[in-house]
């Protein structure tokens, strides 16, 4: 007596193997979709800034490559209603425009935008948002700083200053690990005095 059991089993297989097939259909189906995606979105994207690079004097006075700051390189605020260009904070004497004597390295050391709402509101009842003073906090450190427009500085060759210096109060206001908005008001109140600036 001959058993059909075998050949029953080998339907369930070939469908099992359909099925498989199938389901790796969709699947190719649905990576190629993604491949395709993601290279118009490539296409799409801005192209990446060009490294640029210049030889300044090192502290010991040696020559050194350094990277420079993008050419559309700006400072912002988080209140202010504009950017603010470098040119308008670094002293630049040279007929160079102000991206060719920046090192990134300068202005990542500035550190970034405080983006406390209690600080910057303080902040801005000493300084408009838009006159360009700007309220940074150095990275990984409660100290931040106060960076100031040229227009506000004292700033010259006579004055022994080089091209390049940006003026910066570093200042911290901090009291037994916690901020004081006393004396943070008192130090914005003497910034503000040092440089003449009336809001």
């Amino acid at each position: 007596m001959t058993s059909t059991m075998p050949r029953a089993r080998a339907t369930a297989t070939i469908a099992e193997v359909t099925d498989v097939i199938e389901t790796e259909v969709e699947v190719s189906q649905e990576l190629s979709e993604q491949i395709e995606r993601e290279e118009i979105a490539t296409e799409q994207s801005p192209a990446k800034p060009e490294k640029r690079f210049a030889t300044f004097l090192d502290y010991e006075g040696k020559p050194k490559e350094v990277e420079l700051v993008d050419k559309d390189a700006f400072f912002w605020a988080p209140g202010a209603t504009q950017k603010f260009p470098i040119s308008d904070y670094f002293f630049n004497t040279t007929d160079k425009p102000t991206c060719d004597i920046v090192p990134k390295f300068k202005m990542k050391s500035l550190g970034t935008p405080c983006m406390s709402e209690m600080l910057n509101e303080v902040f801005h009842d000493y300084f408009k948002p838009n006159d360009g003073f700007l309220l940074y906090k150095y990275d990984l450190q409660e100290v931040y700083s106060v960076i100031i427009p040229l227009k506000y500085t004292k700033y010259s060759k006579n004055n022994g200053n080089v091209d390049g210096d940006i003026q910066v109060h570093a200042i911290s206001f901090m009291l037994y690990g916690s901020v004081n908005i006393d004396l943070f008001k008192k130090t914005l109140e003497k910034v503000s005095s040092i440089v003449g600036y009336k809001k």
